[in-house]
Order: C-alpha cells, then sequence, then structure tokens
C-alpha cells in the first residue's frame, strides 16, 4: 500500500502540535485514511532523517517496532496542497484566517532567518497520541510533580535511560553535557522541551523522541572519541572530553552527580525551586535514576551490538564501547 498523499480535497482536519519550541509538528486526517499523518520539520543541519528515528525505549518503543511506521520527505506537490488547505479545518483556539495559515506553514518549512527545513511526513502512531512535555502542560507537570512526591520511581529511571543514550551519541538539546554554572549542573534538564511522557491508567513512561538522531559534536559514530576530542580540543570547546565517558566502569562518582542534578532538575521544573522535598524520597528517586542510566547502557549494548568482538565494530563505536566497557 502506497504511503499516504497529502491532498487538500482530502484533509478533514490539521491539528497543530504545540510542543512549546520552534519546530512546527501537525497532525492531518484526511477522508481517505484511517489514522492521521504526522508532518514535522527540524532546524539540525545534516539531519535529513528527521523523525525517522522515533526510537522509544522500554515497553512504549517494543510496542512502537509492531506497528505499521513510514517516513517521507515532504514533497514539492503536498506543500502546495496544504497552502491550498481551508483554513477553518486547522483546529486552534480562534479560526485561522488564510494569512494566518499560511504563517504557520512557513514556519514549517523555514528557519526564522529565512532558510529551508527538511520538512517530513511519519505515519501516525497512536502512542504519540497521549504524550505530554513538561516545558508546557502545567497540568500535567502538576500532576507528574505529585507522583515525584509519592515516589513515583517511573520517570527518573526513564530519564537515566534516555541520558545514557544522549550521552553515548552527542544528542546535547535534553540534558546538559557540562556544568554552566553551579545552578546548571552536567546531567540538569537543559531542554525541558524535549522531555515527553505519557500517562496511562495513572502510570507515568518516560519517551524519548528522536532517541539516537544525534546532532551535536560528538555525533559523529564513524570517528573515534579520541580523534573527536582532539578536535574538540584544538577548537577551544569548554568541555573536550566525551560525556559517555560517565558509562565507564570507574565513574560512579560521575553518574552519581549526573543522577542527582538530574532529579534536582526534575523536582524544580515540577514543583518550583523552593518546592520542599523528602531527602528519603529524594534518594529513592536518584537511585532510580542510577538504575536507568545502568539500563541505557544495555540498550546502547542491544542497539549496536556491542559485545566480546571489539574487531567486528565500526571504528567510531569501538572506541566508545571500550571506553565504557573498561579496557
Amino acid at each position: 500500500m502506497p504511503f499516504m498523499e497529502i491532498a487538500a480535497g482530502e484533509i478533514s482536519s490539521i491539528q497543530p502540535v504545540d510542543n512549546n519550541n520552534k519546530n512546527v509538528v501537525l497532525l492531518i486526517s484526511q477522508r481517505n485514511a484511517s489514522r492521521p499523518l504526522v508532518v514535522k520539520s527540524e532546524d539540525g543541519a545534516g539531519r535529513n532523517n528527521v523523525g525517522a528515528m522515533l526510537e522509544f525505549h522500554a515497553t512504549a518503543f517494543s510496542k512502537l517496532r509492531g506497528l505499521p511506521f513510514e517516513t517521507a520527505k515532504l514533497s514539492l506537490k503536498e506543500i502546495d496542497e496544504l497552502k491550498r488547505c481551508d483554513p477553518t479545518k486547522v483546529i486552534a483556539n480562534a479560526p485561522l484566517t488564510q494569512a494566518q495559515w499560511l504563517k504557520k506553514l512557513d514556519a514549517l518549512l523555514h528557519t526564522s532567518d529565512g532558510k529551508t527545513k527538511t520538512a517530513i511526513k511519519v505515519s501516525f502512531v497512536e502512542q504519540l497520541a497521549n504524550l505530554h512535555g513538561i516545558g508546557k502542560d502545567l497540568e500535567q507537570k502538576k500532576l507528574l510533580g505529585e507522583a515525584l512526591v509519592r515516589g513515583n520511581t517511573d520517570v527518573p529511571f526513564g530519564l537515566g535511560e534516555i541520558l545514557a543514550v544522549d550521552f553515548f551519541i552527542g544528542n546535547g538539546d535534553r540534558f546538559r553535557e557540562v556544568a554552566t554554572s553551579v545552578q546548571f549542573p552536567r546531567g540538569s534538564i537543559l531542554g525541558d522541551q524535549n522531555i515527553f511522557f505519557q500517562i496511562k491508567c495513572g502510570k507515568f513512561t518516560t519517551v524519548g523522541l528522536d532517541t539516537y538522531d544525534g546532532g551535536g559534536c560528538w555525533s559523529d559514530l564513524n570517528r573515534t572519541i579520541e580523534d573527536l576530542e582532539a578536535t574538540n580540543k584544538n577548537m577551544g570547546f569548554e568541555y573536550a572530553f566525551w560525556p559517555g565517558r560517565i558509562l565507564a566502569p570507574g565513574a560512579r562518582r560521575e553518574r552519581d552527580e549526573v543522577a542527582t542534578a538530574l532529579v534536582d532538575s526534575l523536582i524544580e521544573l515540577c514543583l518550583g525551586k523552593d518546592a520542599v522535598f523528602s531527602a528519603s524520597m529524594r534518594k529513592k528517586l536518584i537511585e532510580a535514576c542510577h538504575c536507568g542510566i545502568s539500563s541505557g547502557k544495555e540498550m546502547l549494548r542491544g542497539k549496536y551490538k556491542l559485545g566480546d568482538n571489539v574487531q567486528s565494530l565500526t571504528a567510531g563505536i569501538r572506541s566508545r564501547w571500550l571506553i565504557i566497557r573498561g579496557k
């Protein structure tokens, strides 16, 4: 069955997803399809597979793998069809004018300085329908804060998993890879708009969107860490050491610092800077985050087929694995 094409005459509704960042996400429903189509874009240079790596971890990812999943670039014809769409079909607090709709489309297709963004369409997956980002959804943030107070460890465990993967591949838009001040230590949440979770039957599940899609100075998996560190040092980067080094056996203290910073920033985001929080409960959440980081290391082992036969790995992956395995 061919991937669904967007046609103005077939569109029944368009729901913009407010994810509190500069990129636009649209859920497009058409009369000729049983489920919506996700249209999104991203500024990241060189990331032409934007959205193709919607890899969830843990149970959410295992469910995703069993579902039909496709992705393709938005064609010029489809862009024209979107421009022709009746703006009254766009779900908004107040009806959009044609000019307002075209402005939203322009934000989908271009950066603020006019550069063209990579826009893609992704087949809709039901698990994406109930995502909440802590950067914007105040009600869900409050519920998450209450869950943390009760000692719910699901979210810090899940964030620990995501941090381990992010630090390994160099995805630096969720957690600080380096301390920028006493107030912003390494491991603390940097991009709260990129922290998502699901709520189902009172259970919170952390979701890592674009989990294996890095876009930073450590993201070239074809180059060794030693090469990247030397390059970053020569370029005068403030922190020229690969953040994935915290996964090494001898880096327990560094992992503890990162887990503590992550949990403290999560508590502050959900409950406020002056929140009074139980010391024993905080310790429990930090321990859960530690376990999540360890679990994330095992996820990486499976993802990149890391094992004893290191010579079978590419040079870039091999150098990473030798470090976090412990030589």
